[in-house]
C-alpha cells in the first residue's frame, strides 16, 4: 500500500477482512509508489493499492474509488479564515501524479508554489505537511479520508476546493501474470465496505 494511503485506508478494512476471511494470509507493507511498481513487476508482491493512472503497460489497474481532495487553511484575513487556495501559503506533499487527470490542478498548484517562494520542503508525510501549514499560517491539500484522523481544531478548518472539487483515483494494481482473481475480488469488496462510493470522474 502506498505511503499516503496506508495510515488511513488499511485500519479501516483490515479488521473486517480478518473477521470475514480468518484463514486468508495477508502481508501488508507500507512502501512508495515506485517500490510497489518494481515489486509487482518482479513478482515479489501480488497487489498494490495506490493513486492511478500509472501508464505502465506491464501492470493492470482496477479503479476502486475516487477520493475528494480538500483544503486545510490556517490563513486569515481580517480575522476571517481564507477558504480559497493561496499559492504563496501552500504546502504540498512531494508525492505527485501529474499524469492523472483527476489531480492535474495539484501539479499546477505546485508550479505556482515554486514561483511564489524560494523555500521548498520535500516530504511524503501528510501529518508533517499539515503541522507545517498550521504552524506557519499556511494551507495544504488533504484527502477526504484523512478527516477521520484529524483533531477537531484542524478538521474545523478543512473546506471543499471550489469550483473544481478535485478527486484522485485509487486503484488496486497487479501484474499481467497475476491469476489469483478470487483474492483480488475479496480485497476490493472489503475496501468498498469502508470507503465512500463515488463513481468515475
Amino acid at each position: 500500500v502506498s505511503q499516503s494511503r496506508y495510515p488511513y485506508l488499511v485500519p479501516k478494512f483490515l479488521s473486517s477482512l480478518n473477521k470475514s476471511y480468518p484463514d486468508l494470509q495477508v502481508i501488508i507493507s507500507e512502501v512508495t509508489t515506485d517500490q510497489i511498481r518494481q515489486q509487482l513487476v518482479e513478482g515479489r508482491i501480488d497487489l498494490g493499492i495506490l493513486v492511478t493512472p500509472l501508464h505502465d503497460a506491464m501492470l493492470n489497474e482496477m479503479p476502486i474509488y475516487y477520493e475528494e481532495l480538500l483544503l486545510y487553511s490556517n490563513v486569515f484575513n481580517n480575522n476571517e479564515i481564507v477558504k480559497e487556495i493561496k499559492p504563496d501559503a501552500l504546502w504540498l506533499l512531494e508525492e505527485g501524479h501529474c499524469l492523472s487527470n483527476q489531480i492535474n490542478f495539484i501539479c499546477s498548484l505546485r508550479n505556482l508554489k515554486m514561483k511564489s517562494t524560494n523555500f521548498t520542503y520535500k516530504s511524503g508525510s501528510l501529518e508533517t505537511i499539515v503541522r507545517l501549514a498550521k504552524d506557519s499560517n499556511g494551507q495544504t491539500v488533504v484527502p477526504k479520508m484523512v478527516l477521520d484522523y484529524l483533531p477537531d481544531d484542524i478538521k474545523n478548518q478543512v473546506f471543499p476546493i471550489l469550483p473544481v472539487k478535485p478527486y484522485r483515483e485509487v486503484s488496486v494494481v497487479y501484474s499481467q501474470s497475476f491469476v489469483r482473481k478470487a483474492i483480488l475480488k475479496v480485497i476490493v469488496d472489503e475496501i468498498l465496505k469502508v470507503v465512500p462510493i463515488v463513481t468515475g470522474k
